[in-house]
């Protein structure tokens, strides 16, 4: 923002609205003299016309680098014509001529000093000092209206035109100020992407410039409806002015009406116009004008009179100013600044009287008519004003469409609620949960859970043709019972003639307590899956030795053998079945009844036992993490109480297998209010992957993330401001880690966002794709980003006003304020840095972030590898081609150079990492591709070896893709055949 630029540009625009409003009254006050109320459509047609033909002379000589000669021009053209207007009057000269001059030239006037303000701001500072700027017009224009009228009660009515080129002349000499102020200051937002200047094309097809292109058709559309509804009002307003005063006292009342309008608007504009312009979206801000409007109109058509009259013309001149004219500001704020403000003229000079000029001529061919029959022209005003509203709403989302389109972030659909789906849908999901292939199952039959449809809907697929089809339906009775269906399951079950499909039907009815399942199940052959299906029913509904069948039953059935425990958990007691489980589960026993343990103690919720399930998910086993995947809401219910209790390993491991259970939303809720917050990070990715399919979250956890997500970032950025301010300032290494924890926390609250939007029923990936550009990209990036997430409905004016401020300069506390004071409650590692407690760790881990491979990697994560690392100096060679090796290294000062045969030689400077391919390789150790030696002058090393970096994946397993990430770069260049 160029703050001298912007106030210098509010002062001239200020002078020039003084101005325009003093001649407004003295033009209207002189043709209503002159000719009537009877020519007023005449006068509209002719201001319309006038004004329009002014702008295209203006569009035209502005162009290019003399825009700011012409302003200078059309202020002295303004001044020069306000002056000689009454000796043009008194020589005879037309009344029509010399209001139409007046009124065009201060109009255009006005547009072009506008232009001048709104040139000194960009982004959420056009959103907040644009309002004040028209606050400051308004002003001008009380001012101007309680002093015309007194002027003209006093002095006569040409003392106004007098006053008007008085003022004029002040402002031209303030805009050769601004001038100035530009050219030295900048003018924001002249850098912004625009079409072909290598901005991100928006996904879909389209190009930036058809995006835009659509943005300004929308705007064309909407200023025409809008001049058209307002040309009426104005017409009935005048012509009730004209009926209700005399010549003597029409001048004061226009000027006195005019004072009153620009009265309300000061305050709109001062107070409730910018924090509506910062906290809403567009669409919301642009349909006010037309439906205050149409509001007003629905009342003259119910009670005609001067007074509805006045008050829908005031509400019309008030939302203009205050809403549609700063709307269409933003609006154009998507187009580079070139275009931007010649389409502006065009707009409000070509579009907006074109509009005029038709409802004008519409008006005069109806006559008298019209004005003797406001209720229908009322009820006809409101017609167009629906219309209108459907514009301003389709201009808006283009508005957002061509904000969001140079990040290549697509607009937000709705996404179909999975809990309520037609029969066509429910067929396809029953026919996908008998899929062969399991991860496809899997979510089928997650999105069947969910689902909301009458029991009876389900009842035909049990004896549907395909026999993948019945054993899906009957899988999804088993996981979720339904007693109004126990019948057809009984009807089926007694005919069903496939072994997959007739064990799950004897699962089903054994869920629901069914003893049929057993007695279908011993007339069939006992084939393997039909006889396990009966020893788990004979189990879950007689009892037995469950003890003695759980191992098996945990290597063949896993889902089986929970449902047994849970139906006869009352049989055993609590520490005899974690006992038995945590047996099957030794490490180093049968691998399949193990896998199948853990998936009972997850199920069931064995509490003796969760221990073995935390530890097995936190060391990185497949089976853990697939256990977790396969919760069910009853597994879920029964992990929930004693996650928080859990290593922040096993519970980071835990948020993250979660991503494939969709049914395990208690789990997620817990997770999502920890207080660590990788945790927190994590879970939130799982809980929006989850929304995103078929799952529903509880809105207070989600309301409480996003709450902790906001406190979380505030402490970041007060701890950001204490360090700038505090006498002894936290280490560079403290410093940048603040930084980093700061842009993640930003992230995590508009993931947190973005997981409202999901369960809101709305596309959540436009807010997930604006979090990764508000955290990494660019500074003007960053401000765009954050009014997309606006646009998007980030959530509330607290939620925006953290993320500006983040995208700010640190502002260092009145007071005395500690850094590790504002981390503690929110991240205590980082606060303990702050302080100085890891001083030791502080050279390793400064070294590591340097190095690209290590940038995403959580503080605390990093910090237990740099504790883990070694560290050396190198003076020759460090490792030889075809030598083995387990060990990563990264340059923490000077050089190593890697040679290879037929290669180039590849410096490694400092931040760079060789050995990859031995961190990530699976073998004992991997042979080295290359011979690595010091540069002249050494180097100074840290060695990672593979149990370490193993480890520090498993916590941040976003280290594995970056090392991949590495690689890549690495042999692009030099292995063709690598693509």
């Amino acid at each position: 923002m160029n703050l001298r630029a912007y106030r210098l540009g509010v002062a001239m625009v200020v002078l020039g609205n003084l101005a325009a409003v003093a001649l407004k009254a003295y033009a209207e006050s002189v043709f209503l003299a002159s000719y009537g109320a009877a020519r007023l459509p005449w006068l509209l047609i002719a201001n319309a016309s006038g004004f329009a033909a002014a702008t295209v002379g203006y569009d035209v000589i502005a162009r290019g680098r003399r825009a700011r000669a012409a302003d200078a021009v059309l202020i002295a053209v303004l001044g020069g014509a306000s002056a000689s207007a009454p000796a043009l009057l008194g020589a005879g000269a037309s009344a029509v001529g010399v209001v139409v001059a007046l009124a065009a030239a201060s109009q255009v006037a006005g547009l072009a000093m506008w232009n001048r303000v709104a040139a000194a701001v960009a982004g959420r500072d056009a959103r907040r000092m644009l309002p004040r700027a028209g606050a400051a017009v308004t002003a001008g224009g009380v001012v101007a209206g309680l002093g015309a009228g007194a002027l003209a009660a006093r002095a006569g009515l040409d003392a106004i035109a007098y006053a008007g080129a008085a003022v004029t002349a002040v402002a031209l000499a303030i805009g050769v100020a601004q001038d100035r102020a530009l050219a030295s200051g900048g003018a924001p937002g002249a850098g912004q992407a625009g079409a072909g200047d290598g901005a991100s094309e928006p996904p879909g097809g389209a190009t930036l410039g058809d995006v835009q292109a659509a943005l300004v058709r929308g705007l064309v559309v909407l200023a025409i409806l809008e001049a058209v509804v307002s040309t009426v009002i104005d017409l009935q307003f005048n012509a009730a002015l004209k009926t209700r005063y005399d010549d003597a006292t029409r001048p004061v009342a226009i000027a006195l009406f005019l004072a009153g309008t620009n009265a309300i608007l000061f305050a709109l504009q001062a107070t409730a116009v910018p924090r509506l312009l910062v906290t809403r979206s567009l669409p919301f801000t642009a349909t006010l004008h037309p439906a205050i409007v149409s509001a007003g109109y629905a009342v003259i058509a119910a009670v005609t009179g001067f007074v509805p009259i006045a008050g829908t013309r005031t509400a019309d001149q008030v939302m203009r100013a205050a809403g549609s004219r700063t709307s269409q500001e933003l609006a154009l704020s998507a187009l580079p600044p070139g275009p931007r403000a010649r389409w502006k003229v065009r707009l409000r000079g070509v579009a907006w009287p074109a509009g005029a000029a038709v409802a004008a001529l519409v008006l005069l061919a109806l006559g008298q008519a019209a004005l003797a029959a406001p209720a229908w022209l009322a009820l006809a005003s409101i017609a167009i004003g629906v219309a209108w509203t459907i514009s301003a709403r389709v201009a808006a989302r283009r508005f957002q469409a061509a904000l969001a389109a140079p990040l290549g972030i697509r607009a937000e659909r709705r996404l179909v609620d999975p809990r309520h789906i037609d029969l066509a849908t429910l067929e396809q999901w029953t026919a996908a949960a008998g899929d062969e292939d399991p991860r496809r199952a899997a979510l089928a039959r997650a999105a069947l859970t969910t689902a909301r449809v009458d029991a009876a809907a389900l009842a035909e697929h049990l004896r549907h043709d395909d026999a993948p089809v019945r054993a899906a339906m009957f899988d999804q009775l088993a996981r979720a019972p339904s007693q109004a269906l126990a019948g057809e399951l009984r009807a089926a079950a007694a005919i069903e003639d496939d072994e997959r499909a007739l064990a799950l039907a004897i699962d089903a009815l054994a869920a629901l307590g069914d003893a049929a399942a057993l007695e279908r199940g011993e007339r069939a052959a006992l084939s393997r899956p039909v006889a396990d299906a009966i020893q788990a029913a004979t189990l879950a509904l007689r009892g037995g030795d469950i003890a003695g069948a759980l191992p098996a039953l945990c290597a063949r059935s896993p889902a089986r053998a929970a449902a047994i425990v849970r139906a006869r958990r009352g049989d055993l007691a609590a520490d005899d079945l974690a006992a038995c489980l945590r047996a099957i589960a030794e490490p180093g026993g049968d691998a399949a009844a193990r896998a199948g343990a853990l998936v009972v103690i997850g199920r069931a919720g064995v509490t003796g036992a969760i221990d073995v399930l935390a530890d097995a998910v936190a060391a990185g086993e497949p089976a853990a993490r697939d256990a977790i995947a396969e919760l069910d809401a009853d597994g879920a219910a029964a992990l929930a109480p004693h996650v928080a209790g859990l290593s922040i390993r096993a519970r980071l491991a835990i948020a993250r297998a979660l991503a494939g259970a969709p049914a395990a939303a208690a789990v997620v809720a817990t997770l999502l209010a920890d207080r660590d917050p990788e945790v927190a990070h994590a879970t939130l990715r799982t809980a929006l992957a989850i929304t995103r399919g078929s799952a529903t979250l509880p809105a207070p956890a989600i309301a409480g993330a996003r709450d902790a997500a906001l406190a979380a970032l505030t402490a970041h950025l007060d701890a950001r401001d204490a360090a700038a301010g505090a006498d002894a300032a936290p280490t560079a290494c403290a410093r940048a880690e603040l930084a980093i924890a700061t842009a993640r926390c930003a992230a995590r609250l508009l993931w947190a966002c973005a997981v409202a939007a999901a369960v809101d029923g709305r596309d959540p990936a436009p807010l997930a794709a604006t979090a990764r550009h508000l955290a990494g990209g660019g500074d003007a990036d960053r401000k765009r980003a954050l009014d997309v997430a606006q646009e998007l409905g980030a959530g509330h004016g607290s939620i925006l006003a953290a993320l500006e401020r983040w995208t700010q300069p640190a502002h260092p506390p009145a007071g005395t304020g500690s850094v590790a004071a504002a981390l503690r409650d929110h991240d205590p590692w980082l606060a303990e840095l702050a302080a100085g407690a890891h001083a030791d760790l502080e050279p390793a881990l400064a070294a590591l972030r340097r190095a690209p491979l290590f940038a995403a990697v959580a503080g605390p994560a990093l910090a237990e590898l740099a504790a883990r690392a070694t560290r050396h100096q190198v003076a020759g060679v460090l490792f030889a081609r075809g030598d083995s090796g387990d060990t990563l290294h990264v340059v923490a000062s000077g050089s190593l150079v890697a040679r290879r045969p037929r290669s180039p030689d590849r410096v490694i400077a400092a931040g760079g990492v060789v050995g990859e391919v031995a961190a990530l390789s699976t073998t004992s150790s991997a042979t080295r591709a290359a011979t690595v030696e010091a540069a002249p002058g050494g180097a100074d090393v840290l060695a990672l070896d593979r149990a370490a970096v193993t480890d520090a994946a498993r916590r941040a397993p976003e280290l594995v893709l970056a090392i991949a990430a590495s690689l890549a770069s690495w042999l692009a260049p030099n292995r063709p055949d690598v693509l």
